[in-house]
């Protein structure tokens, strides 16, 4: 493995020098984007049927140069991003008898909005006079900012707060990785949140409940 990583920094050091030029030393940027989120909940083997949910996320970002010989950059930022996830519960499959429950199948709709922080090194790969190819990994927190769980039954709907005592903790914490795109100034990326905090309370004891998001995004650097 030392010896994999070796290669790969050697490798990014040749690259960095054959393409040896003034790198800037701030980027500034502004996103905007969608979301393809869900929230994996389980208690021992027994999974959650949940379904992926879309919103979306905005934010400003903020690359620092760390080395004048090699485009490797720290990026950080602030954003909004509107996670959650959906469940369809089809009573009939349940095999329960009670003849206050709906004959149509309840739904399930919880919003998740965080303001969330990123903690990434990024590589900038300059593929042309005016491209460059960005992979980036790293950290990120977020804290829950609002949101509602929203039942929808076949004789009405009720709502609850996503965070609080009949919701999720508002700490969460994940890894972050994907691959960015440059045009010039113009933007585009695509990434994976994989949340490593459990967010559960106490109304899902004996279970994890993580959170998941793909994002997509444009922007633009200046």
């Amino acid at each position: 493995m030392k010896k994999i990583l070796l290669i790969i920094v050697s490798l990014c050091a040749v690259y960095a020098t054959a393409t040896a030029q003034d790198f800037k030393k701030g980027i500034f940027g502004v996103r905007v984007g969608l979301n393809i989120s869900n929230v994996l909940m389980a208690t021992g083997d027994i999974k959650a049927d949940n379904d992926a949910r879309i919103g979306f996320n905005a934010g400003v970002s903020y690359q620092h140069l760390l080395s004048s010989t090699t485009p490797v950059y720290l990026e950080t930022g602030l954003y909004f991003t509107d996670k959650g996830y959906k469940r369809k519960i089809n009573w009939e499959n349940l095999y329960l008898t009670d003849p206050y429950l709906p004959d149509s199948p309840s739904r399930l709709n919880a919003e998740l909005m965080y303001l969330q922080i990123p903690v990434l090194l990024n590589y900038h790969f300059i593929t042309g006079a005016n491209t460059t190819i960005r992979p980036f990994a790293g950290l990120y927190a977020a804290y829950g900012i609002g949101g509602k769980i929203k039942h929808i039954e076949g004789y009405g709907s009720t709502s609850d707060n996503s965070f609080g005592d009949r919701g999720f903790k508002r700490f969460d914490f994940g890894a972050q990785l994907g691959v960015g795109a440059t045009l010039g100034n113009l933007y585009a990326s695509i990434g994976f949140d994989l949340g490593l905090a459990d967010i559960g309370t106490s109304n899902y004891l004996g279970s994890t409940t993580k959170t998941t998001n793909w994002t997509l995004s444009i922007g633009y650097n200046f």
